[in-house]
C-alpha cells in the first residue's frame, strides 16, 4: 500500500465485509497510540487483517502473518521481498504474498517481480 488514502479506503471496504473488529489500518498519519494498538491486535491475532503503508516497515515485530497482499507496485523487488518476507515467520513456514497492480504500468512492474531470473536461458 503506497498511500494513506488508499490504506483508509481499503480498510473501510474490508471492514464493511469482514466487520470492523476484524480489520485495522496502520499508517504514519495515525497517532502513535493507534499504530501501537493496531500492531498489538495483529500480534495477538485479534485482527484478521491489517492494511498498512510503509509505516509498518520500520523493524516492528508484528508476530506471525500468514499472507502478505501488496496492493499496487512496490517499485522495487527488494521492497516486495521485504514485505512478503513478513509472512511465514515460523519454523518451517514459507513466506506467501500476492500482488494486485492498480494500472497497466504496475502490472508490468509486478510481472517483473514474479519473473524468475534466467539461469539456464529460460524465463519460466
Amino acid at each position: 500500500m503506497n498511500t494513506r488514502r488508499l490504506c483508509e479506503r481499503l480498510t473501510m471496504h474490508l471492514s464493511e465485509r469482514l466487520g470492523a473488529d476484524h480489520v485495522t489500518s496502520h499508517h504514519g498519519s495515525l497517532s502513535r497510540e493507534k499504530r501501537l494498538e493496531a500492531e498489538e491486535r495483529l500480534k495477538r491475532r485479534r485482527a484478521a487483517g491489517l492494511v498498512a503503508t510503509a509505516s509498518l516497515e520500520l523493524g516492528i515485530d508484528i508476530g506471525s502473518v500468514d499472507l502478505v497482499i501488496q496492493v499496487g507496485s512496490t517499485r522495487s523487488i527488494a521492497t516486495l521481498l521485504q514485505r512478503v518476507g513478513r509472512a511465514g515467520h515460523r519454523l518451517g513456514a514459507i513466506p506467501k504474498g500476492r500482488l494486485f497492480p492498480l494500472s497497466r504500468d504496475e502490472l508490468i512492474e509486478c510481472a517483473r517481480c514474479y519473473a524468475r531470473p534466467a539461469r539456464d536461458g529460460s524465463t519460466s
